[in-house]
């Protein structure tokens, strides 16, 4: 079985953002629960929260990305 294009895509930015440094932690049980990553450099940590797959994701970016 294939991926949707929605799956195969958010497995992309997953991946992607591994290879930036963050790591991943299931937050809520379940195969499809939240995941928060975090990457630590040496100016400080950023944090980002991944919501399950049954979640809508807001596109607004945080306070803190508005500032970069």
């Amino acid at each position: 079985m294939t991926d949707s294009p929605d799956l195969a895509a958010a497995k992309r930015l997953l991946d992607t953002a591994k290879c930036e440094g963050f790591a991943f932690h299931r937050i809520a049980p379940g195969p499809d629960g939240p995941l928060r990553g975090v990457r630590k450099t040496p100016s400080g940590s950023t944090r980002s929260t991944w919501p399950g797959s049954g979640s809508p994701t807001p596109a607004t970016p945080s306070a803190g990305a508005a500032h970069r």
